[in-house]
């Protein structure tokens, strides 16, 4: 069964915007920065090369930014296929995904057999990939990740925790929101949790991300059986 997104004006214009007018100034600052630093390769002047690698810096992340928005709005925009998904399944192809660059362990813990939930399976690989990568680059090196998983007669709860450092419980609700990160990495752009927002609401489920008293950062996903 397809569920076919509701038209949305304003995301449409938004995307048009994105991709076919922000694009072309955004090719010609790339062009431009890349003409400089090749142009000022041998200069022995440390501050133009410090102002070329700011453009180049903030192009890229301009780059990343667009290229995000536009992802975000397709998640939005693309039908969904709703069918009975093995939850197994999913988890283990998200990690699979993930573990060629982390090699963070993840640990399950479920009261019985994973079960299954409605939906879309592509959707809900990219929206636990989306969780336990952020999990990963915020856990310390030979750390884990737990999931819990509690079932009633109508839903399903995962709860992904991981430890967190310096990560206050005022900032976690803001956390779903677009470009809201607490990663101090430059090229994290802000956007990984925001699609797991978009994705869990789009199969009528929640999303709640806490910071708990053992300073583990939570995120519930609660889905439709």
């Amino acid at each position: 069964m397809y569920q076919v997104a509701t038209p949305n004006p304003l995301l449409e214009q938004m995307n048009h915007i994105l991709y076919h007018i922000m694009r072309e100034p955004l090719r010609n600052l790339a062009c431009t920065t890349t003409l400089l630093v090749k142009q000022l390769k041998n200069s022995n002047n440390p501050e133009l090369h410090d102002y070329t690698n700011a453009l180049c810096s903030n192009a890229e992340r301009l780059s990343g930014i667009i290229k995000g928005m536009l992802e975000l709005q397709h998640l939005e925009q693309t039908p969904l296929s709703k069918q009975q998904v093995c939850l197994k399944s999913i988890l283990e192809k998200a990690q699979a995904d993930l573990a060629s660059s982390h090699e963070t362990a993840v640990s399950v813990h479920s009261a019985s057999s994973l079960p299954s939930v409605l939906g879309d399976a592509a959707m809900l690989k990219i929206a636990f990939t989306a969780v336990l990568q952020n999990a990963i680059e915020a856990t310390p090196a030979n750390s884990t990740i737990n999931l819990s998983i509690q079932e009633t007669e109508k839903s399903v709860t995962l709860t992904f925790k991981n430890p967190c450092q310096n990560l206050g419980s005022s900032m976690t609700p803001e956390l779903t929101k677009p470009f809201v990160t607490a990663n101090k990495v430059r090229s994290h752009i802000g956007l990984g949790l925001a699609r797991v927002d978009s994705i869990v609401k789009r199969h009528q489920g929640s999303l709640e991300v806490k910071v708990n008293k053992q300073n583990e950062f939570v995120v519930n996903i609660k889905l439709k059986k």
